[in-house]
């Protein structure tokens, strides 16, 4: 599944070729890359993160790293410290959903480091047209859907998991065909598991113990008679 990324744009209807040096194909009649301003993008914040958008263009400035044609940076804590590559130049289109809409649906995506599979983080930008709107582009940020795939971590969890479900009950299977009964003597390793509780005990009692010969071990001193 995709990281998608939504908001509304208003984008003026064009006609006509588009303009040169263009970094989007054509989707007639819409030019999307009217929406280019030099690489400087668009900043959209909600309550948890803040958006840098550049539109058929990458950002010419970004607190995300990692690969020149950085579209969609994803920030969030303090002072921007952590951050998330969400678009990159791979373009492709698709019609709106209604058709008594004007407009179009922008993803972009070549994320190269992704932790959504298996297509990778993705961009997706609403682009709809307004003929009313004069002037300037503007833009209304409607919100934000997190990645609905797997991470790396949840991957290894679901994996951990499986294997515990699978340990208990081979191991229960083994110990009934010994001809052991009960919840305690169908437990596989029992003497291990039962264990656990004085080795985390003694782990406890030895930390205790440095820390104290730690913070006790400071210079003495003997009083001037």
């Amino acid at each position: 599944m995709s990281r998608e990324l939504a908001f509304a744009a208003v984008l003026l209807l064009l006609a006509a070729a588009s303009v040169a040096h263009a970094e989007c194909p054509s989707f007639a009649p819409y030019n999307a890359n009217l929406f280019r301003n030099g690489g400087k993008g668009y900043v959209f914040s909600d309550a948890q993160y803040t958006y840098d958008i550049a539109i058929c263009e990458p950002l010419s400035s970004s607190v995300c790293s990692g690969q020149s044609d950085i579209t969609v940076c994803q920030e969030w804590g303090p002072g921007a410290s952590e951050n998330k590559i969400l678009g990159a130049e791979k373009y492709s289109f698709s019609s709106l959903s209604s058709s008594s809409d004007e407009g179009f649906i922008l993803t972009m995506g070549g994320v190269t480091d992704s932790d959504c599979l298996p297509s990778g983080n993705q961009a997706k930008l609403t682009l709809t047209c307004d003929r009313s709107v004069t002037g300037d582009l503007k833009f209304s940020y409607d919100g934000y859907a997190a990645c609905s795939g797997l991470s790396l971590g949840s991957i290894i969890l679901i994996i951990a998991l499986v294997l515990s479900v699978v340990y208990l009950i081979a191991g229960m299977a083994w110990q009934y065909k010994k001809g052991e009964r009960g919840v305690v003597g169908l437990l596989p390793h029992k003497s291990f598991w039962a264990s656990i509780p004085g080795l985390i005990k003694d782990g406890c009692a030895f930390t205790y113990d440095k820390i104290r010969q730690v913070t006790s071990s400071g210079t003495s001193y003997s009083s001037v008679p």
